[in-house]
């Protein structure tokens, strides 16, 4: 999130003065069940293997690396119980944040399509220069539209066409895309469980809205807003005796902020990277809470395979070179590092920690967790200066789609698999 294109910061004193915000979200029928959910979706493949994928922060840079693994996987042979498929038709789920939700959500909604269409659509694309041309346009800057709204119709019109969470296929692996509540402190994700909290219908939903919720910046980018509406019976999460971690209470806890229609009539989204910046802690949590996902793994799967893709980086200082103080930025940038870069870490102990543990619990099931990451390149150093931004060269695009796609195809314990 270090240096997302400064044309559009230079923004932000300039644009939207007269923008207000709105809501896009509509309530749900009390009778009304949304197979958009962790508790109704029919997206379990009929094989011994459930894979989960993860999609880091990171712009342009951590969707190039998403796309390179997903290539990597479509070309892995699997023999699965009823045919002969890719280990990317295994994939059961995939939770994204920021950069990686559009690679997540544009898999999600058009299949095998991304490989012919998404590095034109996207990757190669200055995405940050449309971004400019539309907020500089007179059609915005005679509106009230505020920057994220705008945001929001150029990713529609470029990439998502009008869809809604309805339109994401139903034969591939259910999408959790992710944003971290600003007034709550807790993560959001659209699914219909959190929907609920809000008595709103995410089948109506606008997949732009949630990508640009997740990706909104803070600061460069309004939040994007829900309603919470209160014509529904209140659901509670938390409970004083859950035999969960402080961190998982914290979270229920959070959730549960929602009942409270008077103080919370409204619920402001940004860049999902600051409460999970993997999509790990998604599934965590879910493992963790009667949110439960996986115990609807059926009898027969007896691997699973977490593979998160780390867009994260980590360039040189030059801090310790002098006996100077370093300047503002400097320390700013070196901070943002500190706490990424442990909180991942922190993510990643907590999910292998839980792998171990499926594994206890049950003889005949092996567990793989697959770090994807820029560190194991050949060229730490050129991987690392690949900014975070939504504009990329070729080349540097290029450098990450191989890099996510040979680590995927040189894994070993991929490669037990198939």
């Amino acid at each position: 999130m270090r240096s997302i294109s400064i044309l559009l910061f230079t923004l932000v004193s300039i644009a939207g003065c007269s923008s207000k915000g709105t809501t896009s979200n509509q309530s749900i029928q009390p009778t009304q069940k949304s197979s958009y959910s962790l508790s109704e979706t029919s997206r379990q493949q009929h094989s011994t293997t459930a894979v989960l994928l993860t999609f880091s922060g990171g712009g342009t840079r951590a969707a190039a690396l998403s796309y390179g693994v997903l290539k990597g996987l479509n070309e892995i042979n699997y023999n699965s119980l009823q045919e002969e498929s890719s280990l990317l038709d295994q994939v059961m789920a995939i939770s994204s944040v920021s950069g990686g939700s559009f690679t997540a959500a544009y898999y999600g909604l058009y299949g095998e399509q991304v490989f012919e269409r998404f590095e034109q659509d996207f990757l190669y694309r200055d995405v940050s220069r449309g971004l400019l041309d539309m907020l500089i346009s007179p059609k915005y800057v005679f509106s009230n539209q505020t920057r994220t709204t705008a945001a929001a119709n150029f990713y529609n019109e470029s990439l998502f066409k009008d869809q809604t969470f309805a339109d994401m296929r139903e034969d591939g692996p259910l999408i959790i895309i992710n944003a971290s509540d600003l007034g709550g402190g807790v993560r959001f994700s659209f699914l219909q469980e959190y929907f609920d909290l809000l008595c709103s219908d995410i089948l109506q939903y606008s997949v732009s809205d949630a990508v640009t919720a997740s990706s909104a910046v803070p600061i460069i980018f309004e939040p994007v807003a829900l309603r919470n509406f209160d014509q529904c019976e209140s659901r509670s999460f938390y409970s004083e005796n859950v035999q969960s971690s402080p961190h998982v209470k914290s979270t229920l806890k959070g959730l549960d902020s929602y009942a409270n229609k008077k103080e919370r009539p409204y619920v402001h989204l940004v860049d999902g990277g600051i409460t999970d910046n993997l999509g790990l802690l998604a599934f965590y949590d879910i493992t963790q809470s009667n949110l439960s996902f996986f115990n609807r793994l059926s009898n027969n799967i007896d691997t699973v395979v977490i593979i998160a893709v780390d867009a994260s980086t980590q360039p040189k200082t030059s801090i310790d070179s002098t006996i100077e103080p370093p300047s503002t930025a400097s320390t700013i940038n070196a901070v943002t590092d500190i706490q990424l870069h442990r909180y991942n870490d922190m993510s990643k102990h907590l999910i292998i920690e839980k792998l171990t543990q499926w594994e206890r619990e049950s003889a005949e099931r092996t567990t793989h967790f697959i770090d994807i990451n820029l560190n194991n390149s050949v060229d730490v150093s050129s991987m690392n200066a690949i900014p975070t931004d939504f504009k990329l060269e070729r080349d540097q695009v290029d450098a990450l789609i191989g890099h996510g796609y040979q680590q995927i195809m040189e894994h070993s314990s991929l490669r037990y698999l198939e």
